[in-house]
């Protein structure tokens, strides 16, 4: 009978998917018990094959999650496969249980396991079910024990056969807008969480679900939420959002818990705008909450006045974080398309906005990515990487912070769909996963995302020596007096030769984590000023591409 199934949540990532408070809502509005547990027990081992099992930590989470199916007695577990980063802790977990509570049913569902869908269900056999795209009417459906082939948007198994039910389902404003997403009730040790988003970004406030931007690398956009969903074609698939009076309702809900939220929701800027307003304009919330904010756009002064009316701002807890991703305006244009493309001057007026309405009371955070598609040769690589520096400089003025990563090659993204051979098999996905890994301890890189995709021009010396020159700019820059003088003596241009040259001289052949050491960093610190004070004070040309 439904009222004997119970539904446990588990979430294996820092973050819980928003949707999973909705849905714990749903289903218990229609009198079905459900909970969150969240649990990170492998912690992040990039490959599921290699995790350590006598790891302490391991066992520690393995007894919370038992205590949890013990007390709360789950007949259906999900355990989310959202971000592809959880692959390692979705499988450990999957077969934990399954070999210890066999009669519990498994489902999972999430971006991830959307898009690998069939496949990931044929590999792993700890799985019973798959929910492709928006999970509330499916997962009633599953939990009231409705006819299994009428489920719509169900993978699942039939004995030895995978099926893909043909009905199609996709949630409609009027039910989001009726579901609570901060009700933290839902999750067990719900403190724990809190402590983690406050010291992180704040609590996510759940805005909308869909995209109508199409950014190559963004496995969230218009396309490749096409590939996650199921029956919508490119006509009728657009974004789903919610109504301002229940975002209000869940901001009153969740100011028992924190002041420090997170919102990032710029596929329809008007309804953003009214929010903040509404905020703005109401007792209870009016400058309660520190906000971050994640622009997809530049902000324009409307909207930075208006995050000002509604938020309390302190420069460390107060974010604003800006995506240009490159500098080159023609590869932004492509690689941000459509309406989140903006040129630099646009960039640099909405810094000056930023300044002038909230002084230096927000930091802002910009961030910029490596090994696009359009950085297909070193030369360019180096030329962006100048850009950035003097950009650097120009934005002296503000209270920001540069975040200089690798972009993530984002499973459903255009890049992947592009770059992995057999993109929709798991077996591909855990192929990447096994080649970067080895990537990284050949070459001692400490990638900062999944980075799979790298232009097909690139070898891996030219990444080498570029990730090389990152980390001495890096290093360099933090040792200020070091950093100012070299500076002071050459322009951008020659000080990222003066870079290329010490590389060449002193550390060509080790790997990046060793010049990393304090060690060596310390030397390359020494020999940098060093150079610029003995070797190259006559401005005499530095070698292109070997030591003059």
């Amino acid at each position: 009978m439904t009222k004997n199934n119970r539904l446990l949540i588990i979430n294996t990532m820092d973050h819980i998917s928003m949707a999973s408070f909705g849905v714990c809502d749903y289903l218990t509005k229609n009198k079905i018990p459900s909970k969150i547990l969240n649990i990170i027990p492998t912690e992040w081992s990039i490959d599921p094959d290699k995790v350590n099992h006598n790891n302490i930590a391991i066992s520690n989470h393995l007894e919370k999650l038992d205590k949890y199916i013990h007390s709360f007695n789950p007949t259906y577990v999900t355990i989310l496969f959202h971000w592809k980063e959880a692959i390692s802790d979705f499988v450990y977990i999957g077969e934990y249980i399954r070999n210890k509570y066999p009669n519990i049913k498994i489902l999972s569902g999430g971006f991830t396991a959307s898009y690998f869908g069939v496949s990931l269900l044929k590999k792993y056999s700890f799985l019973d079910y798959i929910i492709r795209g928006d999970p509330e009417l499916p997962i009633l459906s599953l939990l009231k024990n409705e006819d299994i082939t009428q489920v719509p948007n169900l993978i699942y198994r039939d004995d030895s056969e995978v099926r893909v039910n043909i009905q199609t389902y996709r949630a409609d404003p009027e039910l989001l807008s009726t579901l609570s997403y901060t009700n933290l009730e839902y999750l067990f040790d719900y403190k724990d969480y809190i402590n983690f988003t406050d010291r992180f970004l704040g609590f996510p406030i759940y805005v909308g679900r869909g995209c109508v931007h199409n950014c190559l690398y963004c496995g969230a956009s218009r396309e490749a939420m096409l590939r996650h969903n199921v029956g919508k074609n490119e006509k009728t698939y657009g974004m789903v959002v919610r109504s301002v009076d229940s975002i209000i309702d869940d901001l009153k809900v969740i100011k028992k818990y924190t002041n420090r939220i997170f919102i990032s929701y710029e596929s329809d800027m008007r309804l953003m705008k009214k929010l903040l307003r509404r905020i703005s304009e109401d007792s209870e919330l009016k400058k309660y909450f520190y906000i971050t904010y994640g622009a997809w756009k530049v902000l324009d002064e409307e909207m930075v006045y208006l995050l000002r009316d509604a938020f309390k701002v302190d420069s460390n807890k107060s974010i604003i974080e800006v995506s240009p991703e490159v500098f080159d305006e023609t590869d932004r244009k492509l690689i941000k398309n459509g309406g989140v493309y903006y040129s630099n001057n646009q960039y640099l007026e909405s810094m000056d906005n930023i300044k002038r309405i909230l002084g230096g009371q927000v930091q802002v955070v910009l961030f910029y990515s490596r090994y696009h598609k359009t950085h297909n040769s070193f030369d360019k690589l180096i030329e962006e990487y100048k850009n950035l520096i003097e950009l650097r400089d120009k934005l002296k003025h503000i209270n920001y912070k540069f975040d200089y990563t690798h972009v993530a090659t984002d499973v459903g993204s255009r890049y992947w769909q592009e770059y992995i051979d057999n993109p929709r098999e798991i077996n591909s996905f855990i192929r990447e996963l096994k080649r970067l890994d080895k990537t990284s301890k050949d070459t001692g890189i400490h990638f900062g995302n999944l980075c799979f995709y790298f232009p097909n021009e690139l070898n891996m010396e030219d990444i080498m020596k570029f990730e090389m020159i990152v980390h001495f700019d890096e290093s360099l820059s933090r040792d200020k007096t070091s950093y100012h003088y070299v500076l002071n003596d050459y322009n951008h241009s020659e000080y990222l030769k003066l870079l290329i040259c010490i590389y060449e001289k002193y550390f060509r052949g080790l790997k990046v984590n060793e010049v990393l050491h304090d060690t060596l960093r310390n030397k390359f610190i020494r020999e940098s000023t060093h150079m610029v004070r003995k070797e190259f004070q006559s401005k005499q040309k530095l070698y292109k591409g070997k030591v003059v």
